[in-house]
């Protein structure tokens, strides 16, 4: 008797090639299919009566299956094909009698890697550079910022500039071109991109032009990458008082969008807090509490979108600091750099996953309050922080300032004196004596210039630094550079023209100075009071700390509602004061002190939550739970206390060594009896950390 092959079950499974990212998928029954270029295709076949079966495309080779396990009653076969080309198909299914082989017939479309997208634009006439006076049309001098987007249909290999050079004096740029490959952040299938490109940063020199194009290439394995450029850009070298200038561009548009980011944040506070009002006084979400969430969505993703332009702007203004910069100033940049990456890479994002979740899902009413309670916490701590890196900032940009002013100062004051000794020596007519004299009157003038508007920013600041004096001691310097150009113009007098032009310089060097005696005085004086700040905030840690200690002790055998229990309760209540005091200090202390950075504010954080944590369980009267919460408040007060004790150290031995005499070495004085005692303290708490967690952290800080 003849049997006719019969399909009892058919499977597909589809493997993408690595550069595309996806997952393996199964499609169960077949069916037409549109896949990329490499996707290997596993077909699974049980069937009766059948010696398997036979892929078949249309003007191709077939493939033919492979038995893979077999019984009385059906048997399994699979075969592989990776398809090279669109058509149709056909799945052939064989009889064990040779007869009649019975087909499906399916069509595959094979779709070709396409080629990268890339747009890019010069920022327009109202843009930030724009408004600094540097970009001009047709060959334009000094900086250009370009804002892009490059795209693929999988993923982006490589972005470059691909740049060739118009040497000085020539019209015509060199034919060879260079590369220089810019940051493509990985396999990203799309990104957005802003570049600040200095024809100084490739190497060319005040005079020379460069015409360049940006270039994306994709990731195709099996074509071999294919790339795309945008239209040529021309440009020529930036000098050092255009840099400047762009720089302070930058750093304006920083702090007024660290400003706005506030104030937006400010509004989507209220608008969280209005919501949450509202819910505690109805039964659930109507379609009016509905719109304000998702208007409170929109605010909180425009200042994500604002967190994230003051990241560029950022990242801008490290990309044109001058090498020469100080390491310090270096420093607090990348600091600054990473408070901004950190607000958008952890707490933003969890805001708005919080609000998105909220407004997708048909939430209860208390998962709802729970949700914006959370919102409004993560809100402030964003808020302070948002805060805190617009102090600093300002901070950075009175200190760089400073530092610029000073080493100007120092430039003409060694160009006053070599001015001073080639007019005495008669090495400079006096003509070409008071000609030079007038440009570095000019260059004064415009140093007292920017010296006010770094007196009205140093104002801005939580602690204005002391520059008394200052003012004053230019006015005279710019007095002797005009009663030396009076000299040496009108007198003829070449004796009195060197002596005002000495006199000039010297009384610039007198500024310089100063500006650094002061400033140093200063920062030992702040110095001091930060080590007082934190010493104090060390001790209440440490109080807080063997206060709950104590608390722990008094609740271990509660078992059960007693008056012990509610007078334990009471206290634990009454150790918010303490915790209250902590936090307010270590939000003042951490404004002024850069040190305190993630690892303190995490363990602060970690004390917050397990701290109100058993509040709560002991209002439930859930002894247990409060037992547990109690003993990880210790722990984070113990942490906190312990990386309070490291910058502690770490500021006594930096205060110990920018000291007079280098006194790095010499071991710090205790500061009286009341340091005496903190220090005990210190030590205990030491040792009752080795106890509880079998290791010795220790605090280096007590000898």
């Amino acid at each position: 008797m003849f049997h006719r092959p019969t399909l009892l079950e058919m499977g597909l499974w589809l493997d993408y090639p690595a550069y595309t990212g996806r997952a393996r998928e199964q499609i169960r029954h077949g069916g037409d299919l549109q896949i990329p270029m490499g996707t290997r295709l596993r077909y699974e076949l049980w069937s009766r009566h059948s010696k398997g079966f036979v892929l078949l495309p249309e003007g191709g080779q077939a493939v033919k299956a492979t038995l893979m396990e077999q019984d009385k009653s059906r048997a399994r076969h699979q075969a592989e094909w990776s398809p090279v080309q669109s058509g149709p198909y056909q799945v052939i299914l064989l009889s064990n009698q040779g007869l009649n082989p019975d087909s499906l017939r399916f069509r595959v479309e094979v779709i070709q890697d396409a080629p990268p997208g890339i747009e890019v634009v010069r920022m327009s006439a109202d843009s930030l550079l724009a408004r600094s006076g540097i970009l001009n049309s047709g060959l334009e001098s000094g900086t250009g910022l370009f804002s892009g987007r490059v795209w693929d249909d999988y993923g982006i290999r490589s972005l470059q500039v691909v740049y060739s050079v118009r040497p000085v004096g020539k019209s015509n740029f060199e034919e060879s071109e260079q590369r220089r490959s810019l940051d493509s952040e990985g396999a990203k299938a799309e990104r957005r991109f802003d570049q600040l490109i200095d024809p100084s940063d490739f190497g060319l020199s005040p005079g020379q032009g460069m015409r360049f194009c940006f270039e994306v290439e994709d990731n195709d394995p099996f074509q071999g990458p294919k790339r795309t450029r945008t239209p040529y850009f021309e440009i020529s070298s930036l000098s050092e008082e255009q840099r400047e200038r762009v720089l302070e561009s930058l750093g304006e548009e920083a702090a007024k969008g660290m400003e706005n980011a506030e104030k937006d944040l400010m509004q989507a506070q209220n608008q969280t807090e209005k919501l949450a009002q509202k819910l505690k006084q109805q039964k659930e979400l109507g379609w009016e509490e509905k719109k304000e969430l998702e208007s409170l969505l929109q605010e909180q993703k425009e200042v994500a979108r604002e967190i994230q332009e003051i990241q560029q702007k950022l990242e801008l203004q490290q990309q044109k600091t001058k090498p020469s910069t100080s390491s310090e100033i270096l420093e607090k940049q990348q600091q600054i750099q990473e408070m901004a990456d950190r607000l958008l890479n952890e707490e933003m994002k969890e805001i708005l996953r919080n609000i998105e979740k909220m407004f997708r899902e048909e939430a209860t009413k208390p998962e709802i309050q729970k949700q914006l309670d959370k919102l409004q916490g993560d809100q402030d701590k964003v808020a302070k922080e948002l805060d805190r890196m617009l102090q600093f900032f300002k901070e950075l940009e009175v200190e760089d300032r400073l530092e610029r002013g000073k080493d100007q100062l120092d430039r003409m004051a060694r160009r006053q004196e070599d001015l001073s000794r080639q007019t005495k020596d008669g090495l400079k007519d006096l003509e070409q004596s008071a000609s030079e004299q007038k440009d570095l009157q000019k260059e004064m003038s415009q140093w007292m210039e920017e010296w006010k508007e770094t007196l009205e920013k140093n104002q801005e600041l939580d602690r204005p630094k002391d520059l008394e004096g200052l003012e004053e001691m230019g006015q005279e310097t710019q007095k002797d550079q005009q009663d030396a150009v009076d000299q040496a113009q009108e007198a003829k007098n070449r004796s009195k023209a060197s002596q005002k032009q000495q006199k000039a310089g010297s009384g610039m060097q007198k500024m310089s100075a100063q500006l650094s005696q002061q400033l140093s005085a200063q920062e030992m004086e702040e110095m001091e009071e930060d080590l007082r700040a934190m010493r104090k905030l060390l001790g209440q840690v440490l109080k807080f700390s063997f206060d709950q200690e104590r608390l722990i002790d008094r609740l271990k055998d509660q078992s059960g509602y007693s008056q012990t229990f509610v007078k334990i309760s009471r206290d634990q209540f009454a150790l918010r004061d303490q915790y209250d005091l902590i936090k307010d200090s270590l939000e003042a202390l951490s404004k002024r002190v850069w040190q305190i950075q993630a690892p303190v504010q995490k363990e602060m954080k970690d004390l917050e939550e397990q701290f109100k944590a058993g509040l709560d369980r002991l209002t439930v009267r859930d002894i247990q739970g409060a037992k547990t919460r109690q003993q990880y408040t210790m722990t984070a007060a113990n942490n906190l206390a312990n990386l309070l004790s490291e910058l502690l150290q770490q500021a006594t031995e930096q205060k110990a060594y920018q000291m007079p005499g280098n006194q790095q070495c010499k071991k710090p004085k205790a500061g009286g009896s009341g340091m005496a005692r903190l220090k005990s303290m210190q030590k205990k708490l030491g040792e009752k950390m080795q106890e509880q967690m079998g290791k010795s952290p220790g605090f280096p800080w007590v000898s």
